[in-house]
């Protein structure tokens, strides 16, 4: 039923395919401004409102519309020239942006609202008429033409409407001359009701014109007088046209049929099909066709069908004439006289290259849309089975309704049960649509339901359309998998996709329970991704020992217990490049793979010692722990291998690239693409010095220069601070290339080597000329702006040391109003960072109240409050402690109405660490109305380790002791955290003896001892006797 859904959708929305017509095309239609020559060849007063004026091939019209493409309102064209039919929902697009419709296609859109819109009631046709043609005369001034108003005509005569006011009123307000045809057509709008009036004050107007009878008029005429029932009426008609020599044509002919069948006068109308039946137009049978399904004359049926075209009757699908009509039926609720028409068409022979399941798919279709009564769906379907014309009907019936009717779905799938075994991908629709009601319980609820129709859940039903859905239910992962064993669910199916969403879920705890839980084996080879994926996110030490342990617990209920489970994870991160994990993460892999006794097989050894070589990375030590780590018997899927090495020439990394390169100049083949791309790979892993020697090359081979190329040299002198360079190669771009754009980034680097320079002006003109070009995302080259920022300062400290002028800040101003950044945090830092560079604490005071107050920004809040500290405990000749203190004082005024008091005050806290004495450090920390944020505080303090203030945060630790709001442990564990994350054991072990030789004035506790043992055990460092004894 998977692969049907594309082909029952294709047939019923046959356009799809077509996509749209050419106006031109479209023409012929009934609703067309040029309907008045049609209308002379053909009768167009006798149309049904069921029926258009089209050829009577509809595989002639398919490939007519399927030649063009075109806008929407040309699909819409198509549609109505394909299908005879239009949705509303494709008009209501068009209708969206009225702006973009042309004057001449509201003469089409006006036309769609009477027999082209089947599936809706007359009022919703006329309200849609009404608006359209509102929207087609809002301007007011032009005159309705007269085409448009025999428009409005037709679509009052199909929609069976009265002409408000009566005729002659409706007459007063048409301004424009009218012809014949517009006449007939108002006589036809009467008919159609079977208002006798009407016909009686138009015919009279025929007469003052002139205009006597004649074979449209007559067909017209009969057709109101049927309408009234008055068949007396049309004998006296006929008479008439006898006496006065109008002979009768196909029109009147089908009108005396559709008459007779109307007023139950059955033989004289099976008599006239019997000999006129072959003038009669398709659209006469087609309405005849409905009036002798309505009387149940089965007989007159098979007369009528057999006048039907040959191409109508031997369609393979159904016709849109036949579809049209069973759509007027259902709408009628008349649905056995839909099966009753259908037994008159003849079985459908298929060639061999056609869906064999195509017939009466859009019937089908219309059917479930309408939301048709179930029994009459399973009669239908049942039908169209027995007579062999489609016998899969019960198959398309299941997809139209998980589509478009969710709630019989169910009992659909009972019967299809009766047929065959149904498959897990069935239950989709309902699972997403339960979920979408019920929550949770309908997920169960779909899973109880394919309980009780013998389905078994296969592991992508499982993996993408239930668990995903179940995130309360697997809270307590024990209570959920009893939840699925009640439903039917073998775990033996369950546990691989089960275990592979808990790793997803960063819940390895949960995994490595139920795989405890459980005997049930799981598919290891499913489980790579997921474990590539968390192996990724998270390279630190301990998260490693985590996934050493799932790895080992998922190894022990291994399907195949020789899959090479951690091998292959090893291989897929060292050939996947996103995974970004070089020698160290790797190697700490490895030992945790030592410490949990995982192996790996032989091959994957002889993969990863591959790779370490060629980068130069391996030595002894990882030599010997790989070697350790081996074991023969496993293996690795032969795909799973391929797919792994194997990378494709786009992913080559520089390594790759070079040995392509040797082996192409060793057999004196073109090399000139490898160069350009090493070259590149070379910039951007800032190997200058081989870019250097492959720009040779390039040169010496004479290889075309390429824009991106010629960036990625530009980069290089950039990179290698060569401004002459750099700049020839810029002018150079601009030459060759006048339409490329350089990265943003790129010309910031260069702005930013030009400020360092001592060419500042150039650097703003370097800029301004980017800016001009466009394509400006502000924020999106922050990183390379602050570099810019940093350099200006850092010349203005060293060529300006003693003016007040701040460089960076007129920058910053600048790049502001060419749309590079914005007043970011980080930005305004190096503005205050010129004046403390040039010792002008006052102005950079100054500067950061400015900046605080307009913009309410903090940049350097920190280092302004060290500064300050630092000056409350000297003696600077600039500026007096107690200037100091009072300038604190306003900062932390400042700081607290933007960050709030804690905040500031935790800043001011690490600020004491590091400038102050301990006293000041230990009297704040003692306050009882210092508000400590304490994860703030240890952030500050990761950054100080890493900047290698270490003595800051002993000191920060030191001055916690015996407090409640700060705990002196926390510290040193930031600090052995950052050196497990750096593998710094020489660090840790010096941080150790360190605290030890200070005699108590810090706590070494087991946590910290047991944390530097683990250390030291997995970089094979030696553990000293005193930590072990720390430890226990």
């Amino acid at each position: 039923m998977n692969t049907l859904r594309s082909l029952v959708l294709a047939r019923h929305y046959r356009l799809a395919s077509i996509r749209t017509v050419a106006a031109s095309v479209v023409r012929p239609l009934s609703v067309s401004p040029s309907i008045g020559s049609l209308s002379r060849r053909k009768s167009p007063v006798v149309q049904t409102s069921f029926c258009g004026s089209f050829s009577t091939q509809a595989n002639h019209r398919f490939k007519k519309a399927a030649k063009v493409t075109a806008n929407p309102l040309d699909e819409l064209k198509a549609e109505a020239l394909a299908y005879r039919r239009v949705h509303m929902e494709r008009l209501n697009q068009i209708l969206e942006k009225p702006d973009d419709i042309p004057v001449e296609g509201y003469d089409f859109l006006l036309g769609c609202c009477g027999s082209f819109l089947l599936e809706h009631p007359v009022d919703t046709r006329m309200k849609l008429f009404q608006n359209l043609w509102f929207m087609a005369h809002r301007d007011g001034g032009k005159q309705v033409s007269l085409d448009r108003w025999k428009i409005l005509l037709r679509i009052y005569r199909e929609n069976g409407v009265e002409l408000e006011g009566g005729v002659k009123e409706f007459l007063k307000r048409v301004e424009v001359d009218k012809d014949p045809e517009f006449y007939e057509l108002v006589l036809a709008v009467a008919c159609e009701r079977g208002d006798a009036h009407g016909m009686w004050e138009v015919m009279e107007l025929l007469k003052e014109r002139g205009m006597g009878l004649n074979a449209r008029i007559a067909a017209t005429l009969v057709r109101g007088h049927s309408k009234a029932g008055d068949m007396e009426a049309v004998r006296t008609l006929l008479d008439s046209m006898s006496a006065g020599n109008v002979e009768s044509d196909g029109g009147v002919y089908g009108e005396l049929i559709i008459g007779w069948l109307k007023n139950d006068q059955l033989e004289k109308a099976q008599k006239l099909i019997t000999e006129k039946g072959s003038l009669l137009s398709e659209n006469h049978v087609i309405e005849a066709l409905k009036e002798a399904l309505v009387k149940g004359q089965t007989g007159v049926v098979k007369s009528l069908a057999k006048l039907l075209p040959e191409a109508v009757v031997q369609d393979s699908s159904i016709d849109p004439l036949i579809r049209n009509l069973c759509s007027v039926l259902y709408r009628e609720g008349r649905y056995e006289s839909v099966r009753t028409l259908l037994g008159e068409l003849p079985v459908p022979e298929f060639k061999l290259n056609e869906n064999y399941d195509s017939y009466a798919v859009p019937l089908i279709f219309d059917l479930v849309k309408s939301n048709a009564p179930l029994e009459e769906i399973v009669l239908l379907v049942d039908f169209l089975v027995k007579t062999k014309r489609n016998e899969r009907a019960l198959h398309v019936a299941c997809e139209c309704a998980a589509k478009h009717s969710i709630d019989i779905y169910p009992e659909l799938l009972r019967l299809l049960k009766q047929q065959e075994d149904l498959r897990p991908h069935y239950f989709w629709p309902l699972i997403v649509q339960n979920f979408t009601r019920s929550g949770e319980a309908g997920v169960m609820d779909a899973l109880k339901l394919m309980q009780r129709y013998k389905t078994e859940l296969d592991v992508e039903t499982i993996s993408v359309f239930v668990l995903p859905k179940l995130s309360i239910s697997l809270k307590d992962v024990r209570t959920s998998l009893k939840q699925f064993e009640d439903r039917g669910v073998k775990m033996s199916v369950l546990m691989t996709p089960f275990v592979s969403h808990l790793l997803y879920q960063n819940r390895f705890q949960d995994a490595i329970n139920v795989v405890k839980l459980y005997s049930s084996k799981v598919d290891t080879e499913a489980l790579i991704y997921p474990l590539v994926l968390q192996t990724t996110v998270n390279k630190s030490a301990e998260h490693f020992q985590t996934m050493a342990s799932v790895i080992s617990h998922l190894k022990d209920k291994a399907q195949n217990p020789k899959h090479d489970l951690a091998g292959q994870l090893l291989m897929e991160l060292i050939s996947n490049r996103k995974t970004k994990h070089d020698v160290s993460t790797i190697k700490s892999l490895l030992r945790e793979f030592s410490t949990h006794r995982i192996r790996i097989s032989r091959m994957s050894a002889n993969v990863l010692k591959n790779h370490f070589s060629k980068a130069q990375q391996i030595d002894a030590g990882l030599d010997k722990l790989i070697n350790s780590l081996v074991e023969d018997k496993l293996t690795i899927p032969s795909k799973e291998m391929f797919d792994s090495i194997i990378v494709h020439p786009r992913d080559m990394t520089y390594d790759e690239l070079e040995c392509h390169l040797g082996e192409l100049e060793e057999k004196k083949l073109n090399c000139r693409g490898v160069l350009r791309r090493l070259l590149q790979v070379c910039v951007r892993e800032n190997r200058l010095d081989r870019a250097l020697e492959i720009k040779r090359k390039c040169d010496e081979a004479k290889v075309e220069l390429s824009s991106g190329m010629l960036a990625s040299v530009f980069d290089l002198h950039i990179k290698r601070k060569n401004v002459d360079e750099a700049g020839k190669t810029l002018e150079q771009i601009k030459t060759m290339f006048p339409g490329f754009l350089l990265d943003e980034h790129k010309v910031i680097d260069f702005a930013a080597l030009l400020a360092e320079k001592g060419f500042p002006s150039t650097a703003q003109n370097v800029l301004k000329q980017r800016a001009s070009s466009g394509h400006i995302r502000p924020g999106n080259s922050n990183k390379n702006i602050w570099n810019l920022l940093t350099n200006t300062a850092q010349w203005a400290a060293q060529h300006d040391p003693k003016s007040s002028k701040n460089h960076t800040g007129e920058m910053l101003n600048f790049l502001v109003q060419l749309g590079y950044c914005t007043f970011d945090n980080a930005l305004l830092g190096p503005v205050i960072r010129e004046y403390l560079l040039k010792n002008q604490t006052t102005n950079a005071v100054a500067e950061y109240k400015r900046i605080a107050t307009e913009k309410r920004r903090t940049p350097l809040q920190l280092e302004i409050f060290t500064t300050l500290v630092r000056l409350t405990n000297s003696n600077d000749p600039e500026i007096t402690p107690d200037q100091a203190k009072a300038l604190l004082a306003e900062v932390i005024q400042i700081g607290s109405k933007i960050h709030g008091a804690t905040n500031t005050n935790n800043t001011l806290i690490v600020a004491l660490a590091e400038a102050g004495t301990e006293a000041q450090l230990r009297r704040i920390l003692i306050n009882p109305e210092t508000r400590v944020n304490h994860e703030y505080i240890l952030t500050q303090c990761e950054f100080l380790v890493n900047s290698g203030k270490l003595d800051v945060v002993l000191r920060l630790a030191k001055c916690a002791r015996g407090l409640a709001n700060v705990r002196e442990a926390d510290f040193l564990g930031v600090i052995m955290k950052q050196y497990a994350r750096d593998n710094n054991c020489e660090a840790a072990v010096a941080l150790f003896n360190r605290l030890q030789a200070e005699e108590g004035e810090l706590k070494i506790s087991g946590d910290f001892a047991r944390k530097l043992i683990d250390l030291l055990e997995v970089n094979n460092y030696e553990v000293p006797n005193a930590v072990r004894l720390y430890a226990k």
